[in-house]
Order: structure tokens, then C-alpha cells, then sequence
């Protein structure tokens, strides 16, 4: 994901798999993350208050979920 600093971002995250429950965290804007039961839905709010690249990533540990470790959210500093 890549976001201006300064700016309100929303991300919609969705969890779409039937059996598992996922979660969703963005360090600094979204340390401590949610826990989303299977089919449920949640949108995210901050400001981009920071410039840099910050880790996207599921804070539930379990087998699959070490594949879903690698996001990226990208502030970019406007010229």
C-alpha cells in the first residue's frame, strides 16, 4: 500500500476464508491489530503521521499464518 503523509487512509480488510480466523496489524498505525472471524469485515482508520515503510502483517501465530507476514505500507513524504 502506498499513502501520501499526512493522509486519512482506510484500508478495508476482509476476512474471506470459511474455517479460519485471520487478523490484521500495521506497525505504529495498527500495532496491536484486530482478530476477524471467518466472513467478517472491518475498516481501519488513522493518519499517515509518519513517513517510511511499516510492516503489514498477521499477529496470529499458527502454521498458515507465517505466509501472511510480508505487507508493506509505504508513507511518502510529497514534494
Amino acid at each position: 500500500m502506498n499513502v501520501s503523509l499526512g493522509e486519512n487512509v482506510v484500508v478495508h480488510v476482509v476476512n474471506n476464508d470459511t474455517s479460519q480466523a485471520h487478523s490484521f496489524a500495521i506497525s505504529h498505525y495498527f500495532d496491536n491489530g484486530l482478530t476477524l472471524s471467518p466472513g467478517e469485515c472491518f475498516d481501519v482508520r488513522f493518519v499517515a503521521n509518519q513517513p517510511g515503510s511499516f510492516n503489514v502483517f498477521c499477529n496470529i501465530f499458527c502454521t498458515i499464518h507465517i505466509f501472511m507476514q510480508n505487507g508493506r505500507l509505504n508513507v511518502n513524504q510529497t514534494t
